[in-house]
């Protein structure tokens, strides 16, 4: 995920009036994910999606 991640700014840097990133950030309590549905320009700050993946049985 990490390295899609790095993709996507490394296309966003070379395409800026092509390719733009968004993401939304969230927050783990008591092993549940809370989002806070804003969206924000940039790269997510947290690894909701690692955790979704997790609790989905996809990933360890």
């Amino acid at each position: 995920m990490d390295n899609f991640i790095h993709i996507l700014h490394k296309l966003e840097s070379k395409y800026p009036l092509e390719v733009s990133n968004y993401c939304f950030e969230s927050r783990l309590e008591a092993n549940e994910l809370y989002f806070d549905y804003k969206i924000n320009k940039g790269i997510t700050k947290n690894k909701n999606a690692t955790h979704l993946m997790q609790k989905a049985g996809l990933i360890k």
